[in-house]
């Protein structure tokens, strides 16, 4: 398989055990050069952590991500989903691309190296040039935003939370216009985004309090005309069941041979001329074995032999 492959991925944290069994990069390189081979670990494989074990919680840990994430007042809070490993993998498809793109010029395949942590820390974005330009540590801001304001979650008049996206000073003053807040719109305090973001504790309880006026339903209407960015807060049984979401593709209905149809996410990727098609269930364990074996050319007789020997 190694011989003939384009590309080879691996997560084991340390490539000692890979060189042992003749699987590491220069080994397999000198096999075939054109090999692009991507090493995905816990703390990269350079460096004084090299080789430690690294999870996507601990990763979330150690990136900064939870310290700021969560309520002002509580502790720092896990994401949901396992966005370290999802990010890794992410960068991971960024690189093997680009080493693709590479080897049509160069001929020759190359070493990838991708972390749990140094990909989790590509999220603090804002804060990391916060913190580069101030010298200070960021504070846990909740559902604040550092530099837009108003730009968070409100709640209105039914209870019902809904985001209000006031990212510009044009919208700014459509909002207060549409908000009959004649009276903020010409503070000075309020007059620019950098005012605003510094005078957000004198501005919010106001707006908190207007926002108290309609509904949430009531709200999304106003805002959608007037062009302020706005949208609901749904559930995951709301998103995956909305009629755009189901339009577009982003639900995949597939037939399992022991579960019955099943559906998954996928790809929010849209192409014009190249379409994704859907057409493997997610597979068993050793489904494809004979299959792949056949494409390297082995004869029935011998895939039965690996088979009675436990190669599956």
């Amino acid at each position: 398989l190694l011989d003939s492959a384009d590309i080879f991925i691996t997560n084991l944290m340390s490539l000692a055990s890979m060189k042992k069994y003749r699987m590491d990069y220069e080994t397999l390189h000198a096999r075939n050069t054109g090999l692009i081979y991507a090493a995905i670990s816990g703390f990269g494989h350079t460096g004084p952590r090299a080789g430690q074990a690294g999870y996507d919680l601990a990763a979330q840990g150690e990136s900064g991500t939870m310290a700021l994430t969560g309520d002002p007042d509580g502790g720092p809070t896990r994401f949901p989903t396992p966005i370290a490993d999802m990010t890794t993998g992410l960068f991971t498809l960024i690189g093997i691309l680009a080493a693709l793109h590479a080897r049509h010029q160069t001929g020759t395949g190359q070493f990838i190296d991708v972390s749990l942590l140094e990909s989790q820390m590509t999220w603090l974005e804002n804060y990391a040039g916060e913190y580069f330009a101030e010298g200070q540590e960021p504070p846990r801001r909740g559902n604040s935003h550092p530099q837009v304001v108003p730009y968070e979650p409100v709640q209105a008049k039914d209870g019902e939370w809904f985001i209000l996206g006031v990212g510009s000073d044009n919208l700014w003053r459509k909002f207060c216009d549409l908000a009959h807040l004649d009276d903020l719109r010409d503070d000075p305090r309020f007059h620019t985004n950098a005012e605003r973001v510094r005078n957000r504790e004198a501005l919010l309880p106001t707006i908190y309090h207007v926002v108290k006026r309609h509904t949430a339903q009531e709200w999304l209407a106003m805002l959608t005309a007037a062009g302020i960015p706005c949208g609901p807060i749904r559930n995951v049984s709301d998103v995956l069941t909305d009629p755009h979401v189901i339009e577009r593709g982003m639900i995949v209905e597939l037939e399992h041979p022991l579960l019955g149809p099943i559906k998954s996410l996928a790809t929010p990727i849209h192409f014009s001329q190249t379409g994704i098609t859907y057409r493997r269930h997610p597979p068993q364990l050793g489904e494809h074995t004979e299959e792949i074996l056949s494409e390297l050319g082995f004869t029935p007789a011998e895939i039965e032999t690996f088979a009675g020997r436990g190669i599956t």
